[in-house]
C-alpha cells in the first residue's frame, strides 16, 4: 500500500479543566504557547501541519497559523480528528495532543521512521505493553471511514476505536523523556533540554 500524505494535527480545543488553565497556552519553550511550539516541530520536519481549536478559541489566537476549527466543542478531542478529516479523508494524520511535553524535531523525526503505511496507523508507548497513546498516533488515510462510521454510532474514545483497527505499537526511541501533562500536579518534572 502506497503512504498516503502525511499532516500534523495538534489538538489544542480541549477546555483544560483538570488543569484550570488552557494546556495549549502554557509556555515551556518561550516564547512560544505549547500548541504553536509543537505546530513548529512538525513544521520543521517538513509535514503540513494544523492546530485544532473551538472556533471561539481561533477569534483570539493569532490569524497567521492555519487552525482546523473543531466543528463538535465539547465532545472530545475524537472531534478534532473528525473534523480534520471532514477537511482532507485522503491523509494519513499524525495526531499529536497538546499536553505531551518533551518532543522536538529529533524525537519526532525517530518516531515517524517507524511509520508502517500498510497497517492502520502507529502509536508510540513508553514501554512494551503499556497503554495506547491515540493522540501521539499517526492514523492512516484508509482508517477514517471506520472511524466517522464509529462517531456517527455514538463512539467517543479515540482509544476505542484504536483498539479496534489494526495498529503497530512501537515504543519510545531510547533518550525521549516525555511527559503527558493533563493537571498541574505533572508539572513537577525537570524541564527538558530542547534544541527547537
Amino acid at each position: 500500500m502506497p503512504n498516503a500524505p502525511l499532516k500534523g494535527l495538534v489538538l489544542a480545543g480541549g477546555y483544560s479543566r483538570r488543569m484550570g488553565q488552557d494546556k495549549g497556552s502554557l509556555v515551556y519553550h518561550p516564547p512560544y504557547p505549547h500548541r504553536e511550539y509543537l505546530y513548529q516541530v512538525l513544521q520543521k520536519l517538513g509535514i503540513p501541519s494544523y492546530i485544532s481549536a473551538r472556533p471561539d478559541q481561533i477569534r483570539s489566537w493569532p490569524g497567521n497559523l492555519p487552525y482546523i476549527p473543531d466543528l463538535y466543542p465539547g465532545e472530545g478531542p475524537l472531534s478534532g480528528m473528525i473534523s480534520a478529516c471532514q477537511t482532507d479523508s485522503h491523509t494519513a494524520w499524525l495526531v499529536l495532543a497538546c499536553d505531551w511535553v518533551g518532543l522536538a524535531e529529533r524525537e519526532l523525526g525517530q518516531m515517524l521512521l517507524d511509520r508502517d503505511p500498510s497497517r492502520d496507523g502507529i502509536y508510540w508507548v513508553r514501554s512494551r505493553g503499556d497503554r495506547p497513546e491515540p493522540l501521539l498516533a499517526i492514523w492512516e488515510a484508509h482508517v477514517w471511514e471506520a472511524v466517522q462510521k464509529a462517531w456517527h454510532k455514538g463512539e467517543r474514545s479515540p482509544l476505542s476505536i484504536l483498539r479496534q483497527l489494526d495498529f503497530q505499537e512501537k515504543t519510545w526511541p531510547e533518550g525521549i523523556q516525555l511527559h503527558n501533562v493533563n493537571q498541574e500536579s505533572d508539572l513537577n518534572f525537570p524541564p527538558p533540554k530542547l534544541d527547537c
